[in-house]
């Protein structure tokens, strides 16, 4: 079975190392260079680029109600949420929760999840789901009440496509992040 994790910055930030058949040996990527782009239905968007390890992009776009569209932007083992407020034409960018995939035994598993769930990424990403829902989300609140519990949480136009960014090396792509408002909500302020 396999489950997500949440893993340090610092884990994160560690040397990749590669066992082949010569044993061990520290691996340094070639610069970046586009290799491909990968479409899916409501806004999914990855991009799989030679020195990366895995795809970068944006999921499927989630409506969350009255206005507001979801997505997460997940690179190399992490993930920010970002919301969109297509009525404003803002999103806010909350996270990161850096995150690894591994076999672990259900009990093992089970703990995973029960941590997970007092991470302050996924009391964000629930309340925001919960507030929008409702019809009394306002993303500035948000931002205030989680800006000192994580290391980012900004709020940012929609109107222009966007560098996300979460490893700090040379981003490569542009993202939409009106997109979930054109596909949702598309006489927003969001959409235009």
């Amino acid at each position: 079975m396999y489950t997500l994790r949440y893993i340090t910055h610092a884990a994160l930030a560690a040397t990749v190392l590669l066992t082949g058949a010569q044993g061990a040996m520290a691996t340094i990527f070639s610069p970046y260079e586009k290799s491909s782009v990968k479409r899916g239905e409501m806004c999914e968007i990855f991009y799989e680029d030679r020195g990366h390890i895995g795809p970068e992009g944006l999921t499927k776009a989630r409506d969350f109600g009255n206005g507001f569209v979801a997505q997460d932007y997940v690179e190399f083992g992490s993930k920010l949420f970002v919301l969109s407020d297509c009525a404003r034409a803002e999103a806010l960018v909350i996270g990161p929760i850096h995150l690894s995939v591994g076999a672990f035994s259900p009990e093992e598993a089970a703990q995973l999840e029960v941590e997970f769930r007092e991470t302050p990424f996924y009391k964000a990403t629930k309340e925001a789901e919960t507030h929008a829902a409702n019809g009394t989300l306002d993303l500035s609140v948000l931002r205030d009440r989680y800006q000192s519990q994580v290391e980012t949480a900004t709020l940012i136009s929609v109107a222009k496509k966007v560098v996300l960014d979460i490893r700090g090396d040379k981003p490569m792509h542009r993202y939409d992040l009106g997109c979930g408002c054109k596909f949702f909500y598309p006489e927003s302020a969001g959409a235009s």
